[in-house]
């Protein structure tokens, strides 16, 4: 009688262990998967992060149509220069991997550069149809999602770079200049080589100043246009000098700007991190920096803020509740079990 009474609780058991793998299932796999791939959709738009290459993509709408020029000024295509103030996107420090405008600001904090998407990406590497890598400085930046919008604080004469796309099909892009009044000046073709090459463009103004400039592919609602080393000047003619290195400073090893040999060499709540061996870094690069060689080594420790102990979610709360549960029963379910053999 003693286990007919135990086979009368077996049907709770089993839907206990049922329900347990069910919510194993929901819960804990996924959380698992996330680990290893993120997968983030937005207004159209795919991306994926995975182990050693970043690889992103996008679908979306295609490239806005450009209205006609109204304002007074010339743009002229000019070759490379040295400008007053220099961009190779290796300052920032990066929190939000796809923000909508890149978070330290560009250009010596006198200009921001946005995502018309909410996907202002910067990475020593990026692979989609190809792999691109910087030009010449340890990272590159480029809009996953919408084209990119390059905004002064200080008007410009004179505003260019290195760029390139990853995308399939290569894509052909144009920049649009605005004035301080936000009327299209004229709108200009950017020279784009294919696979994941870099190319120059630049511009001079005469007749106005550069508020504003867009830069827009013709595939993923602007997208995949990749930049890298970019200059603007204030006047024309204007920039810092050539980049000399009679010392061969160049040569010699040199850190990142929050490098560090240990934690006390990093503030309250960052502890100083080795660079994750299955990613991409530069090590010891050398690159033009307004006029003057600078150089860093992404490949060496640096200080990392520590995120702290996340809090518990709703849904995980949830999750452990009914687990404990689900233990509680079975434990029950095998102490009748015992009582009743024995």
């Amino acid at each position: 009688m003693k286990i007919e009474r135990w086979n009368g609780y077996a049907p709770v058991g089993l839907v206990a262990v049922v329900g347990m793998i069910l919510l194993t299932a929901l819960f804990v796999a996924p959380a698992i998967a996330q680990e290893t791939t993120t997968n983030v959709e937005t207004d159209g738009s795919a991306r994926t992060i995975s182990g050693g290459f970043e690889h992103i993509a996008a679908e979306g709408p295609p490239a806005q149509d450009i209205p006609p020029s109204a304002a007074a000024g010339t743009i002229t295509p000019i070759g490379p220069f040295v400008g007053d103030e220099s961009e190779g996107f290796f300052k920032q420090v990066i929190g939000d991997p796809f923000p909508t405008c890149v978070e330290d600001r560009v250009f010596n904090d006198m200009g921001d550069l946005c995502s018309s998407g909410g996907c202002a990406h910067i990475t020593p590497s990026w692979g989609f149809a190809c792999v691109i890598f910087p030009h010449d400085t340890p990272r590159l930046y480029g809009s996953c999602d919408g084209f990119s919008i390059y905004t002064f604080d200080t008007p410009v004469t004179r505003f260019g770079g290195y760029f390139g796309s990853n995308a399939p099909g290569n894509p052909t892009g144009v920049a649009n200049f605005y004035d301080a009044d936000n009327v299209l000046i004229d709108t200009v073709d950017i020279t784009i080589a294919p696979n994941c090459e870099w190319t120059w463009s630049g511009w001079e103004v005469s007749g106005n100043t550069v508020a504003k400039v867009e830069v827009v592919s013709d595939v993923f609602g602007g997208a995949f246009i990749q930049m890298d080393d970019m200059e603007l000047s204030f006047s024309q003619g204007g920039g810092g000098g050539p980049c000399e290195d009679p010392a061969g400073e160049c040569a010699e090893t040199c850190p990142a700007e929050n490098a560090c040999q240990s934690d006390a060499d990093c503030g309250p709540g960052s502890t100083c991190t080795p660079w994750d061996s299955s990613l991409p870094c530069i090590s010891s690069s050398c690159f033009c920096d307004n006029g003057d060689w600078a150089c860093t080594d992404d490949c060496a420790p640096q200080c990392i803020s520590d995120p702290g102990v996340p809090a518990l979610s709703a849904r995980d709360a949830l999750f452990l509740t009914l687990l404990l549960g689900g233990c509680l029963t079975l434990a029950l379910l095998l102490r009748r079990r015992s009582a009743a053999v024995e």
